[in-house]
């Protein structure tokens, strides 16, 4: 929680994209819980887009995947 809203998921997500785009890759993906509204308005920030849902992907409790991706 100390970190938070300090911008340090941002930096490491920017740097995580420009070492990945250095490397020739072209979208970035990542899946979270469907319940997790922070991460999901953090992502969106960033600039990625939910791609599609998958059906009880987690366990403990029992919830659906969000799979996003960002253009890189």
């Amino acid at each position: 929680p100390y970190f938070r809203r300090q911008r340090v998921g941002s930096i490491l997500m920017d740097e995580v994209a420009n070492e990945l785009k250095k490397r020739g890759c072209a979208f970035v993906y990542l899946k979270v819980r469907a319940s997790d509204m922070g991460a999901q308005k953090f992502y969106e920030h960033l600039g990625f887009k939910v791609e599609s849902v998958r059906k009880k992907y987690y366990d403990n409790p029992d919830e659906d995947g969000l799979f996003m991706m960002r253009r890189l």
